[in-house]
C-alpha cells in the first residue's frame, strides 16, 4: 500500500556517513517516527538544519496528535453557569473574563504549560538513566538534561509561550487561534499538539551519524512523547488547568473589590536560595527548622469563592474559597525589622502580575496586571522624559548655560533619584496604576528629606522634590481618563516613618507574620503633632507642576533611533575576526579593514536574562534591574521586537495608525489570536511612544511569538514567553540610541 508520508530512518539511513552538508535536504521536510500504538501519529519537521555537528542545533517541529486528556480544556462541567454565565457574546467588554474564547485561551494556555512541564521531567528521566553511573547535574532536586535536545526552560509561572502549541482543526468549530502549520500539510482536520525544540544531529567528524541522530528521535523525542505526554494525567491536567483559571479570576475580582493585591493564607514566600524558585521547606537541608505560613491579619482578611476547586473533580458545581490578605488601593507601607520578611513579601506581590504554578507555594498570590516595580538604576539612559515633577530649576555654569530642561530630560548617565524619577514617569506613560518601592534599592533622597536637611539646604538650592511632597498628586490623579482608577503605591520602609502621615495602610511583618499596623502608625503621627512636631518632615511650598506631565506626547523616531544600523551612511558591522581584532588586538597603524570583510547585516539576540545584544557591535541594552521579566524567553521575545522595529518600524507605525478609532486605539479583540484580550488605549492619556510599545506587543501575540524579520537572531522558533509591555517598554527606553521627541 503506498503512503503519502516517510518514516524518518528511511531518509536518515541511507545519508549515514555522507557529507554532513546533505541533511541541509531536510529543511522544510515532515517524517514520521514509527510509534509502538499504530494509532498514534507523531512526526517531525525541520524548519532549519545546522550546518555542522558543532553548529547550535537544528530546528525541529514534533507535531503528535492530541491527548485525550487535552480535551478536558473545552470542558465547563466544572464551572457554574448559574452564578457566572459563561456564555456571552464575543463583543462583551464588560465581562470578558468569562468570555467562551477568553476563557478557553486561558485554559489552553495552562495545558500547554502543562505539557512543557511534562516534556521537562521526561528529559530528566532520559538523562537519570543515561547517566546512572555519573554524578547528576542538579536542579535542586531534580536534574538538567545535558543531551543533544534543547527545549524551552519553563518558570515557577504559567505563561503563553510558542515552545508548546495546541492545535485545533478549523473544521471541527472548536479553533481557539490558528495553529503554527500551514494549511497544506496533512494535517488539516486534525487536532494535534506541537512541540519546538533544537535538536543537534550528531556527526563523525564532517559525516553524518544517522543512526546516532535516530537514536535521539526514538529513545529521548518519541521516549518522552509517548511516556509522559500520552499517558492520561487528567486529574494533574485539570488542577493545573484549574490553578490558571482560578488565579486569572481573582486577579480581575480584587480590582473589582478595590484591591490592589491579594496574598492566600497558607502560602510559602521565601524560596530556598537566593537563585531558586522553589520554596522553602523543613527538609530542604539548609537548617531551617520551621516555615512560617503566610496568615492574614483579621482586619484585612477577605474570602474569595473561586469558580474552579483543585481536586481535579469536574462536574462537581464548587469551587474552592480562598481566604487571605487584600491590600486596598492607596499608600500601603510594609515596615517591619530587618530579616522580618518585609522584602519577601513584595517579592510575592512584584511576581503576582504572572500566575503561579500550583505547586510553587504562592499559589493565589496575585496582584494587578499593570503593577511595576520601581527601583534606582544609576547610570541608565534617559531620553525626553518629562520627570518635572521630581527634579527642576538644576543649577547651571557661571555664565548661565548648561541647565538641563527636566520637561523634557536626556542623558546618558542617569544618578539614583534621576534614574528612579524616570522610572516612575515612563511606568505611568505605559498605564501602569500600581508603583512598587523597596527602601533597600530607592534612592533616598528621592524618598524623604527630614528638616535638618532642608535647613541646612534651603529648598531654592535643593533641584529634587522627594516623592512624600508630591505623592497625593499621584494618589488622586485619574491614571486613565475614561476609568476612576488612581495610581497606587505599595512601599517597604524600615529605616524612616515620615510616610506614616500619609498612608493608607500600614502592615508590619513581626517575625514573618503580618499584623495591622494602621491604626498604630496614625497614632504615632498624632503623638507626634501634639508633642514634638519638629520631627515631623515638612511639605515643601512649591506646588508640583502635575499639569505638565499629561498628556504624554513622546514619540518613537525610527528613524533616527537606528541610523547608525541603517542607511546609506549607516556604521557597518564589522566581521567575527576584524571585531575582535580591532577590540582585543595590537594597533597597527598600517593594517586596514578590507572592504570585502564588512558584514551589512545586523543581528539582534540576547545575552541570558542580563541583556539585548546588537551583534558584533557594543551597543547593548542593559536589562538586569527590570525585575519582572522573570525567564529568558520573555528576552528572547522583547529582542525580536527590537529587531521587528529596526526592520519594520514603518509597518508598525502604519498599524498603529490602522487601529486609531476615534480618540481611543483598539487592539486585539477577545477571542482573535493567542491569550485574547481586548485593549483600548486613549488618545487623551497614552503617548505616541506607549502606543507603539502596545503595538510590537499585538503583532507579538498576532504571530503567534514568533516574529520572523531580517535582523532577528534570538534562540529561534519556541523559545518565546510572552511578555508584558511594561518590561518591552522598559528595554526600549534603555536603549542608549533611543530617539524620542516631544
Amino acid at each position: 500500500m503506498s503512503r503519502d508520508w516517510q518514516y524518518l530512518e528511511d531518509v536518515l539511513l541511507p545519508m549515514d556517513n555522507g557529507n554532513y552538508s546533505r541533511l541541509k535536504s531536510l529543511t522544510g521536510q515532515e517524517f514520521s517516527l514509527e510509534t509502538s500504538d499504530r494509532n498514534r501519529t507523531v512526526k517531525v519537521k525541520f524548519h532549519h538544519v545546522q550546518s555542522d555537528p558543532y553548529a547550535p542545533g537544528s530546528q525541529v517541529e514534533i507535531k503528535m496528535d492530541l491527548p485525550f486528556a487535552i480535551g478536558l480544556i473545552q470542558s465547563e462541567k466544572h464551572m457554574r453557569p448559574d452564578k457566572y454565565n459563561i456564555h456571552y457574546f464575543e463583543d462583551d467588554r464588560q465581562n470578558q473574563f468569562f468570555n467562551r474564547f477568553y476563557y478557553n485561551a486561558v485554559r489552553q494556555e495552562a495545558a500547554e504549560d502543562f505539557l512543557l512541564r511534562e516534556f521537562w521531567d521526561g528529559l530528566d528521566e532520559v538523562y537519570r538513566r543515561r547517566n546512572s553511573g555519573r554524578a547528576p547535574c542538579p536542579r535542586g532536586d531534580k536534574f538538567i538534561y545535558q543531551g543533544d535536545i534543547t527545549v524551552a526552560r519553563p518558570s515557577c509561572h504559567i505563561l503563553p509561550r510558542s515552545a508548546v502549541q495546541i492545535c485545533w482543526s478549523p473544521t471541527n468549530g472548536r479553533a481557539l487561534y490558528a495553529g503554527t502549520s500551514d494549511t497544506t500539510t496533512t494535517d488539516v482536520g486534525r487536532d494535534y499538539v506541537s512541540i519546538f525544540m533544537k535538536v543537534k544531529l550528531p556527526g563523525h567528524g564532517r559525516r553524518i551519524d544517522a543512526r546516532g541522530a535516530l537514536r535521539t528521535f526514538y529513545d529521548e523525542v518519541l521516549h518522552v512523547v509517548e511516556t509522559r505526554l500520552y499517558v492520561a494525567k487528567g486529574k494533574e491536567l485539570l488542577k493545573h488547568i484549574n490553578a490558571n483559571v482560578n488565579q486569572e479570576w481573582l486577579r480581575t475580582e480584587i480590582k473589582k473589590q478595590g484591591l490592589v493585591c491579594f496574598v492566600a493564607d497558607g502560602s510559602i514566600l521565601p524560596r530556598k536560595k537566593g537563585n531558586s524558585e522553589e520554596p522553602l521547606s523543613p527538609v530542604d537541608g539548609t537548617g531551617e527548622k520551621d516555615v512560617v505560613l503566610f496568615a492574614s491579619p483579621p482586619t484585612m482578611r477577605r474570602t474569595f469563592e473561586l469558580p474552579c476547586s483543585l481536586d481535579g473533580q469536574t462536574g462537581t458545581g464548587k469551587g474552592d474559597n480562598v481566604v487571605g490578605m487584600g491590600v486596598p488601593e492607596g499608600l500601603t507601607l510594609i515596615a517591619g525589622g530587618g530579616f522580618h520578611g518585609k522584602s519577601t513579601l513584595l517579592l510575592a506581590i512584584q511576581n503576582g502580575v504572572y500566575n503561579y504554578h500550583p505547586m510553587d507555594g504562592r499559589y493565589c498570590c496575585v496582584t494587578r496586571a499593570d503593577c511595576v516595580k520601581i527601583r534606582a538604576e544609576d547610570r541608565r539612559p534617559v531620553t525626553s522624559v518629562d520627570i518635572s515633577l521630581f527634579i527642576r530649576n538644576l543649577p547651571t555654569v557661571g555664565d548661565g548655560r548648561g541647565a538641563a530642561d527636566t520637561t523634557c530630560f536626556t542623558t546618558q548617565d542617569a544618578s539614583g533619584s534621576t534614574s528612579q524619577a524616570a522610572n516612575i514617569m515612563e511606568s505611568v506613560e505605559l498605564g501602569s496604576t500600581l508603583l512598587l518601592m523597596d527602601e533597600d534599592t530607592c534612592a533616598t533622597n528621592l524618598l524623604i528629606r527630614d528638616k535638618f536637611m532642608s535647613e541646612l539646604i534651603p529648598s531654592g538650592n535643593e533641584p529634587i522634590t522627594t516623592l512624600y511632597e508630591c505623592v497625593d498628586y499621584f494618589l488622586n490623579f485619574k491614571a486613565h481618563n475614561e476609568t476612576a482608577e488612581d495610581i497606587s503605591f505599595i512601599m517597604v520602609v524600615g529605616g524612616s516613618g515620615q510616610y506614616f502621615n500619609l498612608a493608607h495602610t500600614v502592615v508590619v511583618m513581626n517575625r514573618y507574620r503580618a499584623e495591622d499596623a494602621t491604626a498604630h502608625a496614625k497614632s504615632i503621627i498624632e503623638r507626634a503633632r501634639t508633642e514634638a512636631p519638629y520631627l515631623l518632615q515638612p511639605k515643601d511650598s512649591r506646588p508640583p507642576v502635575w499639569p505638565s506631565i499629561v498628556p504624554f506626547d513622546r514619540c518613537f523616531y525610527r528613524s533616527e533611533s537606528f541610523k547608525a544600523f541603517t542607511g546609506p551612511q549607516h556604521r557597518p558591522v564589522k566581521s567575527k575576526g576584524n571585531y575582535y581584532k580591532e577590540k582585543y588586538g595590537k594597533k597597527n597603524s598600517a593594517a586596514s579593514e578590507e572592504e570585502g570583510d564588512v558584514q551589512s547585516g545586523m543581528r539582534i539576540g540576547n545575552n541570558g536574562m542580563t541583556s539585548v545584544t546588537f551583534n558584533r557591535t557594543d551597543e547593548i541594552i542593559d536589562v538586569r534591574y527590570i525585575e519582572q521579566l522573570c525567564e529568558e524567553g520573555q528576552l528572547n521575545g522583547i529582542s525580536s521586537c527590537v529587531a521587528m522595529l529596526l526592520d519594520e518600524g514603518n509597518k508598525v507605525e502604519a498599524h498603529v495608525n490602522g487601529k486609531r478609532d476615534g480618540d481611543n486605539y483598539h487592539f486585539t479583540p477577545a477571542g482573535e489570536f493567542i491569550y485574547p484580550r481586548s485593549l483600548t488605549l486613549s488618545r487623551t492619556r497614552h503617548s505616541k511612544y506607549s502606543e507603539t510599545v502596545q503595538c510590537c506587543e499585538y503583532l507579538t501575540r498576532v504571530a503567534q511569538m514568533y516574529v520572523h524579520t531580517p535582523s532577528n537572531y534570538g534562540s529561534g522558533r519556541g523559545f518565546v514567553s510572552l511578555f508584558r509591555t511594561f518590561e518591552l517598554g522598559a528595554a526600549i527606553n534603555r536603549y542608549r540610541r533611543l530617539c524620542v521627541k516631544k
